[in-house]
């Protein structure tokens, strides 16, 4: 184990030595401050590679469950959906660890959910919108009848998963960027309006309109839901993940690829169509840091967030919890103890488009991008110094040490 925190004992030392100073509402009142500054940041997901560009997502996290049976009480399956914004039509999804995954996370297990969200079989059978086949509803209709999702896992180990479509159809795609090229100066509105398919010539672009797709004009102005409803996504992908204690950080290359082929990498290629996901469980709800940048020094993402864009229906609080007025907790009120509920495991998200990071294990890289492996343009971000790790002093004083895995094993 090499485990590195955000803070390391003597850097935490000498902030609580500084700290201790100050009467306890003053510390309380500027370690919040500081925080909020440093963690509070507006975060995109899949920030696109151009401006004039909608707000979209490629990837989103649409159920999360605990496993029951797992006597530790952290090992989750996580669901997702997938949009293609590319070129190309996607026939696999490729998911490999890279460095910013804490030492002993790993995948334990990996498969299709045919019917989408909620993870499980569900009585009626009733596929959500999210599923491509099914008509195009407007936002909160009742999910209907689509087809399922098909693929299959054909590789999948500790830290690698491969999802192919084998003979079932492929994830259609909707070319964003050349739509915008089209476009030109007009702007992001004739761009929703092109996916939508509402323009004359939209059928030039040789994309899969998303009827529904409407943010921020239209009916639905803001409305995440719509982003989603078109054919370009599909839903039921599922990974278990093994070891999620809160204060953990999972992070995931992925890849969409055509035949085998990867759509984008950061040596050429669709930026939709490749990327970093990042999962934090934050049982106290506090957003980490950002986790990686580019290697120029540029920045890559932006902060971890807990909305739509990254998760579906609040779908990162596990389980929900419930209070209830009962008066006294005694057996008459409550059989077995059962009014004890568990804290809910709770996560937050930090997705991001044309970036990946050095790969945990370096054969994954050649299995999705051949011989010599995927190019990495992204890097860790560095530790703060003393001082500025002041403004992570509301993180540090709840117990959590963000651990930075650094370089591979």
């Amino acid at each position: 184990m090499h485990n590195l925190t955000l803070l390391n004992s003597s850097k935490l030392k000498t902030l609580t030595s500084a700290l201790s100073s100050l009467s306890g509402l003053a510390v309380k009142a500027t370690a919040a401050t500081l925080a909020v500054g440093v963690i509070s940041k507006p975060a995109l997901a899949d920030p696109p590679p151009k401006t004039g560009l909608p707000s979209i997502f490629c990837f989103r996290i649409t159920d999360i469950r605990e496993d029951k049976t797992d006597p530790e009480n952290n090992k989750f399956t996580f669901e997702f959906e997938t949009l293609n914004w590319t070129d190309r039509p996607a026939t696999d999804i490729d998911i490999a660890l890279n460095v910013g995954t804490d030492n002993d996370l790993f995948f334990s297990n990996s498969g299709v959910d045919q019917n989408g969200a909620p993870l499980g079989s569900d009585p009626n059978w009733n596929p959500n919108p999210r599923v491509p086949g099914g008509p195009i509803l407007p936002p909160g209709s009742p999910a209907p009848f689509g087809t399922p999702n098909k693929w299959s896992v054909t590789e999948s180990t500790s830290t690698y998963i491969r999802w192919a479509n084998g003979l079932e159809p492929a994830i259609p795609n909707i070319d964003l960027l050349d739509i915008n090229n089209k476009v030109g100066q007009e702007g992001e509105q004739f761009t929703v309006a092109y996916i939508n398919n509402s323009l004359p010539d939209a059928s030039s672009t040789g994309s899969f309109p998303n009827k529904d797709f409407d943010p921020p004009y239209g009916e639905h102005r803001g409305n995440q839901e719509t982003v989603d409803n078109g054919t370009n996504v599909l839903d039921g992908f599922t990974f278990t993940v093994d070891n999620f204690d809160p204060g953990e950080i999972l992070s995931f290359n992925w890849f969409l690829t055509n035949n085998g082929v990867p759509i984008g990498t950061a040596a050429g290629g669709n930026n939709f169509g490749w990327g970093i996901l990042n999962l934090a469980r934050v049982d106290n709800g506090l957003n980490p840091p950002p986790l990686f940048g580019f290697t120029n020094g540029a920045g890559f993402n932006t902060g971890f967030q807990q909305t739509a864009v990254q998760f579906y229906d609040s779908v990162n609080v596990v389980p929900a919890t419930f209070t209830a007025e009962f008066g006294e907790r005694t057996a008459v009120q409550f059989y077995d103890s059962v009014n004890v509920v568990p804290a809910p495991a709770i996560f937050t998200g930090e997705f991001g488009g044309g970036g990946t990071a050095q790969f945990l294990n370096p054969q994954d890289s050649q299995t999705i991008c051949g011989p010599g492996g995927c190019p990495v343009n992204l890097t860790p971000i560095p530790e703060p110094s003393s001082t500025a790790a002041i403004g992570l002093t509301g993180l540090a004083m709840l117990g959590y040490g963000w651990r930075r895995r650094k370089g591979s094993k």
